[in-house]
């Protein structure tokens, strides 16, 4: 008899609860459902079944119920049995902006399957454009915190549009609410690190949820957790952002210095052309000029002309094989083919003489 009546009292002290609560499109709704469920013990489910099965109840107390219960899984981190408790009721809940907003977190909480999770940004997109969704904290606050970690995740399907509406809503999240909830912090600091690259501000945003986060909660060492895991993926952004440019700058001087490299090379090489140019000029004047003297001397003017001739085009043919050999140049072969011609031309004129 005693556990019948024990049974009892649950149930009215539960029904008590849900005959008190606010309208589900208040935020109050959600964060007295949240903790009643938080600071419930594990037979508050059995209860909770047992009344949804009275005939009594409106639909606004079997609302009520199934939420409390849901979060009562979410809470307890049973992310099987919430993602299928919530599914249950799609038929009859599917149009309602926070059933939409439940379901998007019990999609969110399936983090191994990336599918599951872009259906859950797909719901909380649906209920934070709701006109309800509008002015409730929660449900803006949950749209923004599945962009970001997906973001964070690197799932890069996700539409610009999306990804800007849903850093505008955090930020309107943080504007908004009067009771300073420290994970709307945390998520905005989030967002300023993946987003926005301004880890300082991130940092601080995020220390400023840890402050705020009251240590006699029941949940104060998993939320501290959570706060610092985000403080030390910030760290690692920052780091693996600094190492990157110094890769980058590193590349930059590299590539500049064989470009430079390169020029020197071609400097050089244009500079070996110009001093074997030069050598040959001068070797060929000098040349020149010492056999003209010697064949003056001993023949007559127009011999001595076409001897002079032909000297000059067997030194430049002569220049211009040694040339070949250095330096890859059509120039020298018309330069030879020149020297031959004179050669030639001028025993034609002494034959002819």
């Amino acid at each position: 008899m005693s556990s019948v009546i024990s049974s009892n009292e649950k149930q009215k002290r539960i029904l008590d609860f849900v005959n008190k609560l606010p309208n589900e499109t208040l935020r109050e709704f959600e964060v007295r459902v949240t903790s009643f469920a938080t600071e419930s013990e594990a037979g508050i489910i059995d209860t909770i079944d047992s009344l949804m099965e009275q005939d009594f109840l409106s639909d606004k107390q079997k609302f009520a119920l199934f939420t409390i219960k849901a979060n009562f899984y979410r809470r307890y981190k049973d992310h099987t049995y919430f993602l299928a408790y919530v599914k249950d009721f799609m038929g009859e809940y599917n149009h309602n902006p926070f059933y939409q907003h439940l379901l998007s977190m019990a999609y969110k909480a399936q983090t191994m399957n990336a599918d599951y999770f872009r259906e859950g940004i797909r719901y909380a997109n649906m209920a934070a454009k709701s006109k309800m969704g509008r002015d409730h904290v929660g449900i803006l606050h949950n749209f923004s915190e599945a962009v970001v970690i997906a973001m964070e995740e690197n799932l890069d399907d996700l539409p610009k549009k999306v990804i800007a509406e849903a850093f505008d809503d955090i930020k309107r999240v943080v504007e908004i609410d009067k009771d300073q909830y420290p994970k709307f912090f945390c998520t905005l600091g989030r967002w300023y690190a993946i987003y926005k690259k301004q880890y300082i501000e991130a940092k601080k945003l995020i220390e400023k949820a840890i402050d705020l986060e009251p240590s006699s909660g029941r949940n104060y060492a998993l939320r501290i957790g959570d706060y610092q895991r985000s403080l030390l993926r910030i760290e690692l952004l920052e780091a693996k952002e600094l190492l990157n440019k110094k890769v980058n700058e590193t590349s930059e001087i590299v590539k500049e210095a064989k470009d430079e490299i390169k020029e020197a090379k071609s400097d050089l090489k244009g500079m070996k052309e110009d001093n074997l140019k030069i050598l040959g000029f001068f070797t060929a004047i000098l040349s020149v000029i010492i056999g003209s003297l010697q064949i003056i001397s001993g023949q007559d003017f127009f011999e001595a002309a076409l001897l002079i001739v032909v000297l000059c085009a067997s030194l430049t043919i002569v220049s211009a094989c040694f040339s070949i050999t250095f330096l890859k140049n059509t120039v020298f072969y018309t330069l030879i083919l020149g020297g031959l011609t004179c050669i030639i031309l001028s025993f034609l004129y002494y034959s002819i003489l």
